[in-house]
């Protein structure tokens, strides 16, 4: 068996310029998980990331904590989707539909609700799009595909018994998650409204159970470190 833990980043720069980054408590919480996985005993034999910012420092940092010295692997096949450019293609669609969205599009960026509504939205034409290939940003099948290639290749490059760690995004690990349960789009996209920053996904990897869920979003530790306030999903 291989042991494959997500750990999504920890809060990243919502409301200001650079969204890939992570503010004061993001660099808490990645200190918390890393914390954590030392307490336990969850000694991995190699640590990875996505080449975002926000995931490359998550790792650092908890590394650090778990006194790992060797740098995570980069590996961008584990980066989010482009919120940004699906933002682009699809929030006209979206206000034209949703009044709410249409008068409240001032505060996208610094309203957690009025973004997270948005968000959705934006995120269900994304599913659907009839013309994927007429976008200038990574289709939803070409998102989720990625994922599970990189994942592949990951486990493939592993042998039994080791455990590797992950610091990625809550895209990432919904599809993920998502592809070991068998869940389609709709229900894999909504997995992760619920994956908190810092939080950390077990699954398991057999030649002839393939890919297994273990554990979803545990993030208890979190508030065992900081209470309420190290719990945060943006």
């Amino acid at each position: 068996m291989t042991e494959l833990l997500l750990v999504r980043h920890g809060q990243a720069g919502f409301g200001t310029d650079n969204y890939d980054q992570l503010s004061a408590l993001g660099a808490e919480q990645a200190a918390a998980t890393g914390e954590h996985l030392r307490e336990i005993g969850s000694a991995p034999t190699r640590t990875a990331s996505g080449d975002m910012v926000r995931q490359r420092d998550t790792a650092a940092i908890a590394n650090r904590a778990q006194g790992i010295t060797h740098p995570p692997q980069v590996l961008p096949e584990f980066n989010e989707y482009d919120a940004g450019g699906i933002f682009d293609a699809f929030l006209d669609t979206v206000a034209a539909k949703d009044a709410q969205v249409a008068a409240q599009r001032d505060a996208l960026h610094t309203d957690r609700r009025v973004f997270q509504r948005a968000f959705e939205g934006v995120m269900t034409q994304w599913l659907h799009d009839p013309q994927p290939e007429q976008r200038d940003v990574e289709s939803w099948a070409q998102f989720r595909d990625r994922v599970v290639a990189g994942a592949d290749a990951l486990i493939r490059a592993t042998s039994p018994g080791e455990t590797i760690t992950l610091y990625t995004s809550g895209g990432v690990i919904a599809v993920l998650v998502g592809h070991a349960l068998g869940l389609d789009a709709e229900r894999t996209v909504a997995l992760n409204w619920r994956v908190y920053n810092a939080s950390v996904t077990r699954l398991r990897f057999g030649r002839r159970t393939g890919l297994n869920l273990m554990g979803f979003n545990a993030m208890d530790h979190l508030r065992l470190k900081g209470g309420d306030r190290f719990l945060s999903f943006r």
